[in-house]
């Protein structure tokens, strides 16, 4: 029960008995009150995200033999509490970006947000980097309460590491803590850093005058320490 309202008759007998009623502000019949006791449950699961106050009119009524009713009328407010029963909510749970390996230190590279639909503490989020964040390549920036910038703390090599997946979870302040996770796919291409250069510098070959047209007389051979994608292949020209 939450509480009892009670109400007095001077009139002896039936006349004296009192009956009670919700007579408004009861949002979706929530709210039960016995017509005898005048105790008040709870009638239905409440939710303050949904309703938060209930501002009741109750009325007392006697009934006398001859169907003469008399009435009276009291306020009752019943304000719902707070519980940590909503979990952090991001706006995008799924992000995805492109890097060039020569991507300054210090850049932003993204931004997630989220929100919580509890009140107070149980609303306060705080945001972790807490899984694929390889080498700690990235790092969080707060921007606001409820949102951070993803920012890369390293020095990007996509012949050494291409693809990061990071989670990044989003935990209230309530007891029990909640949490919720957000993924970020950061695919990082490579830039072409290096040369070919060729396994020997110098290549001397000898042929006579009636070597035929077609016939291989040399190979000349060339690496690209660019290991991955079109950087790393390497054409030949006179």
């Amino acid at each position: 029960s939450i509480l009892r309202v009670h109400a007095t008759d001077d009139d002896f007998g039936s006349h004296g008995q009192v009956h009670y009623f919700i007579v408004s502000g009861n949002t979706n019949d929530d709210l039960i009150l016995d017509e005898i006791s005048g105790i008040l449950f709870v009638g239905k699961s409440l939710d303050r995200e949904r309703s938060n106050r209930y501002e009741l009119v109750v009325m007392a009524t006697d009934t006398d033999t001859l169907g003469t009713t008399r009435m009276s009328t009291a306020n009752v407010t019943v304000t719902v509490t707070d519980v940590n029963d909503n979990p952090p909510q991001f706006v995008v749970p799924f992000q995805y970006a492109t890097l060039p390996d020569d991507t300054a230190r210090g850049t932003t590279v993204g931004n997630v947000s989220a929100y919580d639909l509890d009140k107070g503490n149980n609303s306060r989020i705080s945001f972790q980097l807490t899984a694929g964040n390889i080498g700690n390549a990235f790092t969080l920036s707060q921007l606001t309460s409820d949102s951070v910038d993803i920012v890369l703390d390293s020095v990007l090599n996509a012949d050494v590491q291409s693809r990061y997946t990071l989670q990044i979870t989003a935990t209230d302040s309530g007891n029990p803590r909640l949490m919720a996770t957000a993924t970020m796919i950061v695919i990082v291409g490579g830039v072409n850093l290096y040369a070919p250069v060729f396994t020997q510098s110098v290549y001397t070959v000898n042929i006579t005058e009636t070597t035929d047209p077609g016939v291989l007389i040399a190979a000349v051979n060339a690496t690209d320490a660019d290991m991955t994608g079109p950087d790393s292949e390497v054409e030949y020209r006179i």
